[in-house]
Formats: C-alpha cells, structure tokens, sequence
C-alpha cells in the first residue's frame, strides 16, 4: 500500500497539470484499497492435536486418527498428514494435502489411511499440520502412537476345580489366559457357548465366572474364547463335567412382569412338599409343607436373571426354572430427525424420518408433532400423533407459509413405557418461489441458414434473488449443462437442414425449475453466384 502512495506521489510531481478530479478519484480509490487490504492474518493455526484410535491396532493395512485445530482469522482450508514409525518420521506414508470442501474455523475430522503394510509389534505415529487461508502453516502435531497387535491370545478353562461330576447346573468357570504383546488387562473380554455356535454376549475378562449348564444329566462342554486388548480373539478352548441330579419335581414360577420401571416385584408360583426354595442359588423360603410360595425381588438396573429351584431335606436339587425381569430406569435417546433438506417447494407436505434406541429394552413407539419452534411445544402446525414404530412419515394437507421454518418433533417410548426427551430436525423452509423467464431469443419461427452460429440468450429472475444456472437443450439433447451465462452460442451443421427445437432450462437454489423453448427453421445456404 505504501508503495502505491508513493507511486502516486511521484506521478503528481510528473504532471502537475492533472485535473482535480482525476486526482480525487485517485486519491479515494487507494484510500478505498488501503481500508480492503488493512488487515493481514499473521498468525498459524493451533498446533493439531492428533489422537490415535486407541493405544493398540490389529490390523495389519489400516490406521485411524482424530485431527482438531483452529484458526479463528481466515480459518482452516487445508491439512496435510504423513505417518512414521517415530515422531514427525514419514517413512510409512509420505505426506499427503487433503483439501477441505470448506472453509473451517475450528476443524475436527477423522483421518483414515488404508492400503499400509504394518508390522507387528511396531508403533505408528500421525504427524499433521493445518494451513489457513493466508496460506500459514501450523506447527506439527504428532499422535501418542498406536502399536500394531494381530496375534491372538491363547487360553485354557477348567470347571468346578477339575471336578469330574457336579450335582448342579451352576458351576465354577476358571479362565487362564495370555498374550504377549497387548495383553489382557482392562479393554479385554470373554465369552462362552456350550456349542461353539451360539456365543454368549462379550463381558470383561476376568479370571473366574458362575456359569449355568444346559439342561438335562450328562456330559457339558463350555467353550470359552478370549479377546486382548488389540481386539484379537483366540481359538476356542474347552472343559467338560458330567452333571447328575435326583431332584425334587421342578418349582413352578408364574409369569413375571418384565420389561418394568419399577424397583421391585412379587413373584410367586407353586413347589414340592417339604422342600426349601432357593432364588439363584440363595434360600428364601425355609424347607416347609406348603406347596405355594410367594417372594419380594427386589430389581437391579437391566436384566435380572431368576433361576429357582428346590431343595429336599437330602440336599438333592431339584431341576431350576428360569426367567428374567429386565429393570429399565433410563429414557429411551433422544431421536434424531432428519427432514428432507434446506427449502422445500411443497406448501402442503412435509416429509421427516428419526431413529432412536434403547440400549435396556427396544422401541415400541413413536410419537410426533409438527411446529414453527423445536421442543415439546412445537405443536402448532400438527399436534402430538401416534405413528407406532414407523420412523417415518409423509404429511400431507398441511397450510404452510412461504418463507417460513418447520420442525419436526419426535419421541420414543420403550417397552417399559419411558418416553424420551424430544428430538427435532434443523428445519426445513418452505420456498417462496420458482424462477422465472422473462425473454429468450431467438424469437419463436425464427430462420437461419444451416451451419450459422445461433446465440442463444435468455433473461431471467428470481424472487428470491438466489443465483441461478441455466441448461440448453437442442432437440431434447443436452448441448450445455447447468452453467452459470444466460447465453449460448450453438454451431449448427450445414447439412442440417429442418426444423429445431431449442429449449432453455433455468434452476435457482433451491433447485426450482422454470423451462421455455423455441422452434427455428434451418435452410439450405444459397449458392453463390457464378
């Protein structure tokens, strides 16, 4: 800018003669350029900081991280990444610039690289540097580093202490496990199956476990398989007891409430003479000559397991008989509604979808309204309705304003009958209006000589002053798409020789469409005169 004024000075002193007016309007215009270049981002982004995805990885290809920085000046438009096998190395993946498809003040995003040739037991580590709109770069951030495990664990399970026979379905699970790199502390799991098919839930990895045999005397195989902390499974591994049982007959327990949102339950059934009842392996009702029994349980949150059984004066177990009562003391989430974008062209329909989960107990309805506000309260253009487990809806008839937002609100209620807080869509605004073509030349039954160059030019607007793009179609064959000139010029073939039909397509925004043709008439080019 100085040098500009300078420059300006110098021309002064050349040509003193100049008009005033000239040198006024000089004069405003570096004044107008010094205000538009006063300010100059001098400052990086933030230092990124770069998370890897986890301590451990057990794949062998892939790597995953999580970038955040910011640039409150001219924002962030840019970060490049590289990996190594040490901090701020690149002898993994080289760097690599990834361009953002927006501008972003404060940036978090994930970076995921795949096709790698890792190697196990070494440590990878992300080097990233963030590059604002000024084109300054941030200093490097480096992850923790993440190590590469893709060995399983081995183990070994042994049941009731290496007892041959049990009397009883309830055993003593002892699980031994290791691993050489990742190890099996917290982050590791198990998991069990009498087949090798069906496999229970994945659960902490502990060293001993109660575990309830399948029914009926015999032999029982428990499979058991551990995970390590990379999250590599092991080969399964087994043990086998011979159960033996004289029982007493089965108890009976009568039908429980579940799932509920109360902290407790009356259960109650029927049981053999002289005998004793015991819930999961403790006694509630002293060995007695009654044959009903009744009992208050109290409910722990989620599943609550019941398995009962008998006991006679000799010891022998009687078979159990099982249920579960699942305690749901949480609200379903909040859901998450989508609508169909921005702007809508429809002043009568409106369309929305939402998901929602339990993670106790499932979904069993949905209820939502339709509101100018989000929240409970947005009921104004459609109050609260039922639509049981659909997750979407179409609503049509409805009154609505151009130029005005609506929300969808949604709830869920899960089968212990709790509702969620209420989710609402962003909103989507009803559009004021479609484009317009005002002319578009050339006239209709216009005539030209085949092989001249047509221009085509169309004037157009928009209520709404959004920008609009313009297609040129010959003969319903796209000759130009969606450009931003409102002209066209169209070579025709000299051979060409009938009539055409040119349409012009124009869209604004929102993508609302306003479409105008004409028919020209192409004849044959004279000859010339001898």
């Amino acid at each position: 800018m100085r040098g500009k004024i300078q420059l300006f000075r110098k021309e002064i002193t050349k040509k003193p003669t100049i008009e005033l007016f000239t040198g006024i309007t000089l004069i405003i215009f570096f004044l107008f350029n010094g205000l538009c270049l006063a300010y100059e981002d001098k400052t990086a982004p933030t230092r990124p900081l770069v998370l890897d995805d986890g301590e451990y990885a057990n794949s062998s290809n892939s790597l995953y991280a999580r970038l955040i920085s910011r640039d409150l000046e001219t924002s962030i438009v840019e970060y490049r990444y590289c990996i190594g096998t040490a901090p701020y190395l690149c002898d993994i993946f080289s760097w690599k610039a990834v361009k953002l498809a927006r501008k972003y003040f404060y940036l978090d995003t994930k970076i995921k690289k795949t096709g790698l040739n890792l190697k196990e037991g070494i440590s990878y580590y992300f080097t990233v540097v963030t590059i604002n709109s000024a084109g300054l770069v941030s200093q490097p951030g480096i992850s923790n580093g993440i190590t590469v495990d893709n060995a399983p664990p081995a183990g070994k399970i042994i049941i009731n202490k290496g007892e041959t026979y049990t009397n009883s379905r309830e055993v003593l699970l002892t699980i031994s496990a290791s691993d050489n790199l990742s190890g099996l502390s917290k982050g590791a799991q198990m998991q069990f199956s009498p087949n090798k098919i069906i496999w229970s839930r994945p659960e902490p990895y502990v060293a001993t476990k109660n575990f309830r045999l399948s029914w009926g005397d015999g032999s029982k195989f428990v499979y058991a398989r551990v995970k390590d902390v990379a999250g590599n499974w092991s080969q399964p591994f087994y043990d086998s007891i011979i159960l033996d049982t004289i029982p007493p007959w089965c108890p009976v327990l009568y039908t429980v409430v579940t799932p509920t949102s109360s902290s407790y339950q009356n259960i109650s059934g029927k049981k053999d003479r002289d005998s004793s009842l015991w819930l999961n392996n403790k006694e509630i009702i002293p060995c007695n000559s009654d044959t009903t029994w009744s009992y208050n349980i109290n409910l722990n949150d989620g599943p609550n397991p019941i398995v009962i059984y008998s006991k006679d004066k000799a010891g022998n177990c009687s078979s159990s008989v099982s249920s579960s009562i699942f305690y749901d003391s949480t609200l379903p989430l909040q859901p998450r509604v989508v609508d169909d974008g921005d702007y809508t062209n429809s002043a009568v329909e409106l369309h929305a979808s939402w998901e929602s989960k339990d993670p106790e107990t499932e979904i069993s309805e949905y209820s939502y309204a339709i509101g100018t506000i989000q929240g409970e309260d947005g009921t104004d253009i459609k109050g609260w309705q039922s639509v049981g487990s659909k997750t979407g809806i179409t609503t049509s008839g409805l009154k609505l304003c151009r130029g005005q937002k609506y929300y969808f609100n949604v709830k869920a209620r899960n089968a212990a009958d709790s509702w969620s807080e209420v989710g609402s869509s962003d909103g989507i605004i009803v559009s004021n209006q479609n484009p317009t073509i005002i002319s578009l030349l050339p006239q209709d039954n216009s005539r030209f000589t085949a092989g001249d160059t047509i221009r085509v030019v169309v004037q157009a607007q928009d209520a709404d002053n959004d920008d609009l793009k313009y297609r040129y179609l010959v003969d319903g064959e796209v000759v130009e798409d969606w450009i931003s000139q409102a002209d066209y010029l169209w070579q025709t073939q000299a051979g060409d020789i009938r009539l055409k039909t040119i349409t012009v397509e124009v869209k604004d925004e929102h993508n609302a469409l306003a479409r105008k043709e004409v028919k020209v008439f192409l004849f044959r080019k004279p000859p010339q005169p001898k």
